[in-house]
């Protein structure tokens, strides 16, 4: 999810990337989570790509890593991942 808010003095843009089983209520459990840069965006898409590698394996792959307020490994029984494309 990204959100952007605008004001005087109160202007952000953060994107949080959220993990839940599906059919759950709510919007699930955060495990990743960064302020914007929009010079980063590529025509309004976040430079970013989420896989699963098997079952209990989640890549966020990012095509240059930002600086990250949160970061879940491990979250039960599935590993989260962060890399950058070479």
């Amino acid at each position: 999810m990204t959100v952007g808010t605008s004001g005087f003095g109160t202007g952000a843009l953060w994107t949080a990337i959220y993990l839940k089983r599906t059919g759950a209520k709510g919007q699930g459990f955060e495990i990743l989570g960064y302020d914007e840069d929009t010079s980063t965006w590529v025509r309004g898409k976040a430079p970013l790509a989420m896989t699963w590698d098997g079952p209990t394996k989640l890549l966020v792959t990012f095509k240059r890593i930002p600086d990250l307020n949160v970061q879940v490994c491990k979250y039960g029984a599935i590993t989260i991942a962060v890399n950058a494309l070479p």
